[in-house]
Formats: C-alpha cells, structure tokens, sequence
C-alpha cells in the first residue's frame, strides 16, 4: 500500500486530534471523573510544565493530561480509604519517580489537613523543581527509603506511569515491599497483551534514548499482577481507565489510541504480603 503523502498527513494531524480530544471528554463524562477533572483544573491551572521531555501546549494533550490526572487521584482516593481503615491521623504518602509534584498538590489541594506528603526521585533537577512549589522532597532512591532512617515511616507509595520505565520492575517491586509501608499504589499504561517497549530501538531511533521517554516492558494487568504477587505484593483493589467511551459512537476511536497511544491506564492499589516473595529462592 502506498503511504500518505506528508501533505495529507498535516491536513488530518488536527482533525485526529480534535477527534481524539473529543474522545477522551466523552470517557471522563462516561467514567464519573469529570468532577475531579473540574477540581484539578482550579488546583492546578496551566499543566504546561509538568514534564521535561515535551510540554503540554495544545487542547488535545491538556486534556490528554488534565484526564489522567483525574483517574490518578480517583486512584489515590481509593487506596487513602484503605489506609484510613487501619490507621487514625495523618497518613504519611510518598510519591515515588515525581518530577514535577502535581500529585502533591493535588493532594494538598483536595486532603490538606489528612495527608503528609514527600516527592522522592533521583534527579536532583526534579527534587529542586519540586521544592520550589514549597513541597518536600529527597534526592534519592527510592529503595534506600527504609535504610536511612526516614523520619516518617510511609503508610501509602504512590507510582504513576513509571514501572514500565524500569529494567527490573521485580527487584524494585520487591525492594518497595520491604521497607515497611502497607500499601503502594500504582499506575501503568494499559495494554490487553504484554509485549516488550523499546519502541525507540524498534525504529532505529538515533541519539540518547533517555530513561524518561522508553517503555522497557509493557504489560497486560493479569502479568502485573502475577509479578506483583512473586515481588511481595496482593492486589486489593484495581480500576482501568480508557481513553475512549463505551457507550458513544466516538467507541469508535479506541482503534487510534491502540495504534498510536495507549487504549488507557491500569490502576492498582497493592498491600505487602511476602508469601510468594518469600518462597522465590533467588532472589
């Protein structure tokens, strides 16, 4: 088959995007999160620097982004009414691979007198970007959080959209599960069949492929969920979230999304169990 000439491309570019930007409104509504959509946008109003490989500058990935962000919080809204069942007082969250600290403040925003809140990454660029919003953080790994002390043992992790990022999501799994805090909730791209990322080296990309910007693998929730539990992990609660509605002819735009994005994200609220962990001999 011939391909599109790059005058055609440039003439669709805006219509798929409009499009898509129609889609995902129509997944927020359908989904019950365009009230959270709503609260986000008063607590966070210009989105435009919440990454440092692309900025969010167009209708399309505002919403893209702002969409998210919604289901994230729905997701940190479910696992603090796990924690909140077993724990009186402050909850101690710490989100882990934070560059920009929207979470924080979305937190802040939404549970200021609930939660205590600290950003751990190891770009020293991101932990001073964080601290400038008047948020806390530590440039570290997130490993080290149980060996150094850390005045303020964790009652909730939090992770969005970085396990696939990870070479060994296993050892980092099982490592979180043992520095002593109950619950981790994270949040990955959501795929119906794994396979491996590395879309970079499949096209022969040139130049640095930067840790921020490649997939290493990309799973389907049933294989997360299996390398949860071999980590030291149980799943307690999961939600999927889709870039498309189910009941609207715009259902029609999944098959986009699957070809050039993600058909949505998976969320999981995990709690430390060591059965299967333990019974893993090589670790």
């Amino acid at each position: 088959m011939a391909s599109i000439p790059s005058s055609l491309k440039n003439t669709l570019k805006p219509i798929h995007y409009s499009l898509a930007t129609r889609s995902i409104r129509a997944a927020v509504a359908e989904q019950g999160l365009g009230d959270l959509y709503s609260k986000l946008e008063k607590i966070i109003p210009d989105l435009s620097g919440q990454f440092s490989d692309f900025v969010v500058d167009t209708d399309y990935l505002r919403t893209k982004v702002r969409a998210q962000h919604a289901f994230q919080v729905f997701m940190i809204e479910q696992a603090l009414g796990l924690v909140r069942a077993e724990k009186k007082g402050k909850i101690n969250v710490v989100d882990i691979g934070d560059s920009s600290g929207a979470h924080l403040l979305y937190m802040k925003g939404l549970f200021e007198k609930e939660v205590e809140t600290l950003s751990v990454n190891i770009d020293p660029k991101a932990v001073e970007r964080i601290k400038s919003k008047g948020l806390n953080a530590v440039c570290m790994r997130a490993e080290n959080l149980g060996k150094t002390g850390f005045p303020q043992k964790p009652d909730l992790l939090m992770s969005f959209e970085m396990l696939e990022h990870l070479h060994d999501p296993a050892g980092f799994l099982k490592a979180m599960s043992e520095i002593g805090c109950p619950y981790f909730l994270i949040t990955i791209p959501y795929l119906a069949r794994s396979r491996v990322g590395l879309h970079e080296v499949r096209a022969e990309v040139t130049g640095p492929h930067t840790p921020e910007a490649t997939h290493i693998f990309e799973l389907s929730p049933p294989d997360w969920k299996l390398l949860f539990k071999h980590s030291g992990w149980e799943t307690v609660y999961e939600h999927l979230y889709l870039q498309y509605p189910k009941w609207h002819p715009l259902r029609a735009y999944a098959y986009p999304f699957k070809q050039f994005d993600f058909e949505g994200f998976y969320g999981v609220v995990l709690k430390a169990n060591p059965t299967w962990k333990d019974r893993y001999t090589g670790w």
